[in-house]
């Protein structure tokens, strides 16, 4: 019980950032395998490729920014 009180004084301030690099990844990868043209296609084949680069950003930035304090020091 003790530490379910202390869990709630000290809530993590980056979880939103955690939850949106995990749904960013996840709506990526699922958009690069559900688009899957029945013949070669260049441009849905562009599409599924930026999808895929966008949401690999987008989580890498919420990493950085989520875990800034361990890299760059506790000040930030």
């Amino acid at each position: 019980m003790f530490c379910f009180m202390n869990m709630m004084k000290n809530p993590n301030k980056n979880a939103g950032l955690w939850w949106i690099s995990i749904i960013s990844l996840s709506i990526g990868i699922s958009t690069f395998f559900l688009i899957q043209p029945s013949e070669y296609d260049p441009d849905i084949q562009r599409y599924r490729s930026l999808a895929l680069v966008a949401s690999i950003a987008i989580t890498g930035l919420c990493v950085i920014i989520a875990t800034r304090g361990r890299w760059f020091g506790k000040g930030l």
